[in-house]
Formats: C-alpha cells, sequence, structure tokens
C-alpha cells in the first residue's frame, strides 16, 4: 500500500503524459473557457432537451452542455478559440429548434 501511494506521488496520480484525466483523448486543456445561456423555442418535453443537449455537444470546442425543457434553455461550456456561439445556434437549429444566445461570460 505505500509502495503504491509513494508511486502515486512520484508520478503523479492526476496526470497522464501531460493531459488531465477529464480531457478527451486528443484535446488539450482550454485556457479559455466561455459559458453561454441560450434561449430555445421548441421543445416540448425532456425527450426535445436531451435532443438540444446531443446536438450542443458534438460541436467542436464544446465542454459542457445542458439544456432544461422547464426553463427552455441551454447551458454550454465551450472554447472560443475552437467554437464559436453562431456554431452552437446552428446545431440547436439543426436539431429543430431555435435558439437565440441570451448572454455570455
Amino acid at each position: 500500500m505505500v509502495v503504491l501511494l509513494g508511486a502515486a506521488l512520484i508520478f503523479g496520480c492526476a496526470k497522464t503524459k501531460g493531459k488531465t484525466q477529464t480531457e478527451k483523448p486528443g484535446e488539450a486543456v482550454a485556457a479559455n473557457v466561455q459559458k453561454v445561456k441560450l434561449d430555445i423555442e421548441g421543445m416540448t418535453c425532456s425527450g426535445c432537451a436531451f435532443g438540444v443537449e446531443t446536438a450542443l455537444k458534438k460541436v467542436d470546442g464544446v465542454k459542457q452542455a445542458g439544456a432544461s425543457f422547464d426553463e427552455k434553455s441551454a447551458e454550454v461550456e465551450f472554447d472560443p478559440e475552437v467554437a464559436k456561439v453562431d456554431q452552437l445556434v446552428e446545431a440547436v437549429s439543426k436539431a429543430g429548434f431555435k435558439a437565440k444566445a441570451a448572454n455570455l461570460n
């Protein structure tokens, strides 16, 4: 047990070849992550919210996306060097809904 703990401390348990364990393979850590809230029109159920989330997560540069049927919105964390708000809105549109940016952080 002591040997394993010592090895973890020496080699680092949270990093693998310079990448954190939460990163996707081949993806570097974004130095700048932006958040945007999108107002979504056309969602009629929680399945619609799932479809919006799925469409947003497919956009390169999106780190995290969550949609709420009750709030008629989606919140997205993305790398602004890779993805643009227009691309997020377009992805939602292709999924069959209408979106517009409510705010940027």
